[in-house]
């Protein structure tokens, strides 16, 4: 894993090409998913006059709401002595340290040293990112260069309601991309059916599309057509006409969080309030992660679990958490055997490895673009 810093030239080897684990300041990784807007937080969690730490592939930084009401994303640190900026106070659209006083703009620039002499402040900056805000997200560009245009997602602007969730498994965030089509049928098996039995589709098919890949499942009747869009989002589409993004967010190496937003369309939403045992994406977060140490330990059955899941945790959750956690934090993809039925996972490292390599070289990248073409779709089946 080669790692660059500020001072000297990048230097990878054939080993950083297929590296998709790693996304750290300065890994080749790190350095692709950082060309990209990142959800960082909910913004509904951040009121005015909060500054909060996070923490974004392995890089620490401090995020705050203005009094104004804007968004600020600055470093961690402050640049006198160290100290968590985040445990400091927003004043107007700046935060102050808690240690010694000093203040910064929400550009980074320190504009008070109050220990210091006069001008002293202006010789001090620490680093800002950019951030939007959009459709109940916040987002942050943190890589090179200039912000490119943060994406639109007009099915999620229509009229209707939006929820939002974040939701946080134990393992790399590749583990989450290489969440094939094919596990459906087994990790999200009926239990209803009859032992042994499972509801696999009768073909399957992928892609790459001008956004990422597009998988489809034909069943007896219906083609269900799910889109990924590069690098790091699944886009589904559920009943009634929701749909839903999810961004695969690497918190660091061995931690990822998935920052959702389901959009429900007004006539949808309506029904929902009418009915019974709705209740947002995502669930208990910290209930499941206990639920799901103990089915790892063997202590809890999944199976059991598939009959009761206990009230206020996501079931479905739960699965993909066992079955992707349990690959291992980071998986060692040389003990792997591959067959036909892993077609997407060969597409998608093929384009990580593709466009990793043309960055580490200095060659153009694909310009991923969502069109009105890439929908997710279940359409009648045409028993091709």
């Amino acid at each position: 894993m080669a790692v660059a810093t500020h001072d000297t030239a990048r230097r990878y080897t054939e080993a950083d090409y297929t590296d998709f684990e790693h996304t750290g300041p300065g890994t080749l990784a790190g350095r692709y998913l950082r060309l990209f807007w990142q959800p960082v937080h909910i913004a509904d969690e951040l009121e005015p006059g909060w500054a909060v730490p996070i923490k974004i592939m392995s890089q620490e930084l401090t995020l705050y709401r203005g009094e104004s009401g804007a968004v600020h994303l600055v470093d961690f640190r402050c640049a006198h002595r160290g100290t968590q900026l985040s445990t400091g106070w927003v004043e107007d659209d700046c935060i102050r340290c808690r240690y010694h006083g000093w203040k910064y703009d929400a550009d980074g620039q320190c504009v008070e040293a109050p220990l210091e002499l006069p001008g002293f402040p202006s010789r001090i900056r620490i680093r800002s990112y950019p951030v939007q805000e959009y459709l109940g997200l916040i987002f942050a560009y943190l890589g090179e260069g200039e912000a490119p245009p943060l994406p639109r997602y007009p099915v999620m602007e229509q009229e209707g309601e939006l929820e939002w969730a974040r939701t946080p498994r134990a393992c790399n965030y590749f583990n989450e991309l290489e969440n094939d089509p094919g596990h459906v049928a087994f990790t999200h098996r009926d239990p209803r059916l009859p032992r042994g039995e499972f509801r696999m589709a009768l073909g399957d098919r992928v892609e790459e599309t001008a956004w990422g890949i597009a998988s489809y499942r034909t069943y007896d009747t219906t083609v269900l057509a799910v889109q990924h869009g590069i690098p790091n989002i699944r886009s589904t589409a559920h009943a009634r006409g929701a749909q839903a993004l999810r961004f695969k967010v690497p918190i660091d190496d061995e931690n990822l969080e998935s920052f959702e937003i389901e959009f429900v369309p007004a006539a949808a939403a309506a029904r929902r309030r009418r009915g019974n045992g709705h209740r947002p994406p995502g669930g208990d977060n910290e209930a499941r992660a206990q639920l799901v140490g103990q089915i790892l330990a063997g202590k809890v059955r999944l199976v059991d679990v598939d009959l009761e899941t206990p009230g206020g945790i996501s079931l479905f959750n739960v699965q993909d958490d066992v079955t992707q956690t349990g690959q291992g934090i980071m998986r060692d993809r040389s003990q792997e055997h591959l067959g036909r039925s892993d077609a997407y996972v060969v597409l998608i490292r093929g384009i990580y490895q593709r466009e990793m390599r043309a960055l580490a070289e200095g060659r153009p990248l694909k310009q991923w673009q969502l069109t009105d073409e890439i929908v997710n779709t279940e359409r009648p089946s045409t028993g091709e």
